[in-house]
């Protein structure tokens, strides 16, 4: 894990080379399951992301899964994304959104391991959410 403090340089400091450094220890995240062919109602807040893992079972190792998120709010922006054993980002993921400045989205995947994904990521608008996979 690496922490960084004052990232957007608001301080007046004469040394900036002391603001990042690497986690000493390992960091344990815990991350949401959602079971497969289940609903979260959890509210997506804009600019915020809510993340989740799939435990996929061996028995559907290999299999294409839809992933859908439906943004319950008329207008608005949700971005989705997905990562095998990874946590996924815009710049790093297996799969993303296809329908760009929609509160709706939805993709097929290949089901292997663990599958983590922000279940939203709102940049316009506030877009309450309903995700199932």
């Amino acid at each position: 894990m690496l922490a960084a403090t004052d990232v957007q340089d608001n301080i007046f400091e004469s040394n900036n080379k002391n603001n990042i450094t690497a986690s000493a220890h390992k960091v344990t995240i815990a991350i949401k399951e959602l079971p497969l062919d289940t609903l979260s109602t959890d509210q997506l807040i804009a600019g915020t992301s809510l993340y989740y893992r799939i435990e996929v079972p061996d028995s559907l190792a290999g299999e294409t899964m839809l992933l859908t998120l439906n943004g319950l709010a008329p207008s608005g922006t949700n971005e989705l994304y997905l990562s095998h054993n990874a946590i996924p980002s815009r710049a790093g993921h297996d799969y993303s959104f296809s329908n760009a400045d929609l509160p709706d989205q939805k993709f097929w995947c290949r089901a292997d391991g663990r599958i983590v994904l922000p279940a939203g990521i709102p940049v316009a608008g506030s877009a309450a959410s309903d995700p199932k996979y």
